[in-house]
């Protein structure tokens, strides 16, 4: 039950963030584009765990990895 509790309480705020947003965004973005800004948050929110929560140290590869992520969101985004 604490593994459940802590958990919860981990993705608790991206679960609000997400859902808020795919309520708002309704009909101003596409499903790609809310489902890339989704992904996008998740990613982040993981590593924000792992790095402030687990002490992990990210290396050089996965922060340019998360540069690579944000610049793929952007596109996906842009209006053309």
């Amino acid at each position: 039950m604490t593994a459940l509790a802590v958990s919860w309480f981990l993705v608790l705020p991206e679960y609000i963030l997400n859902v808020s947003s795919a309520r708002w965004g309704r009909g101003t973005f596409t499903g790609a584009q809310m489902a890339a800004m989704h992904l996008g948050a998740g990613v982040i929110c993981c590593a924000l765990v792992s790095t402030l929560h687990l002490r992990e140290n990210l290396s050089g590869s996965q922060i340019f990895g998360f540069v690579l992520m944000f610049v793929a969101v952007g596109l996906i985004n842009i209006k053309f």
